[in-house]
């Protein structure tokens, strides 16, 4: 089984991450966490995130 390399809407990144909804969407909206459309549905591929995340803790 193929494990999940996206997320998808910005309840379950903020879940993922442990953070705060409005933290989450605050740092989408500056660009600091990038985000990809599927339609109308924000998706979040896991491998960026994490070195978006591992960036910012170095």
């Amino acid at each position: 089984m193929a494990s999940q390399k996206y997320i998808t809407g910005y309840n379950n990144l903020a879940n993922y991450l442990g953070m705060k909804l409005s933290t989450v969407e605050k740092n989408v909206q500056n660009g600091i966490i990038p985000k990809r459309k599927l339609g109308v549905n924000a998706i979040f591929i896991i491998e960026e995130v994490d070195n978006v995340i591992s960036d910012i803790q170095n």
